[in-house]
C-alpha cells in the first residue's frame, strides 16, 4: 500500500486498502463505534479514556482502538479523546462501567 501511495498510483493503493479493510471487516465492510469524551483539562479527559478503555469488556471478535486524539482533539477550548470499537464484536456500553462517569 505505502509503495501505490509513494508512487503515485491511485487504483494500486484503492485495491489494496479496500483488500485491507475487508480483510479486518473495517468500513465500508464492518463497522466502528466511537466513544468520545469531552473536557476542558486535556489531563482529566485522557485519563477518563484511558479508564474507559480499559472498561470495555474484553469480548470475542471486538477490538478495542485507543484511546486517542478524537479526529478533531480541540473543540471551543475543549479536549476531545475517545476509543473506537469494532468491527464485528457486539456489546452494551453501560455508563456505570466507565470509572468516574458522570450523567
Amino acid at each position: 500500500m505505502l509503495q501505490a501511495l509513494a508512487a503515485g498510483d491511485r487504483e494500486a493503493f484503492m485495491q489494496t486498502e479496500i483488500a485491507e479493510r475487508e480483510a479486518a471487516s473495517l468500513p465500508p465492510h464492518g463497522r466502528l463505534a466511537a466513544l468520545i469524551l469531552s473536557g476542558e483539562k486535556a489531563e482529566a479527559v485522557e485519563k477518563a479514556a484511558a479508564d474507559l478503555a480499559a472498561a470495555i469488556p474484553n469480548a470475542e471478535r471486538l477490538e478495542v482502538y485507543g484511546p486517542a486524539d478524537a479526529p478533531l482533539a480541540l473543540v471551543r477550548g475543549r479536549r476531545r479523546n475517545g476509543c473506537w470499537s469494532g468491527p464485528t464484536g457486539t456489546w452494551t456500553f453501560r455508563p456505570s462501567c466507565a470509572p468516574g462517569w458522570r450523567g
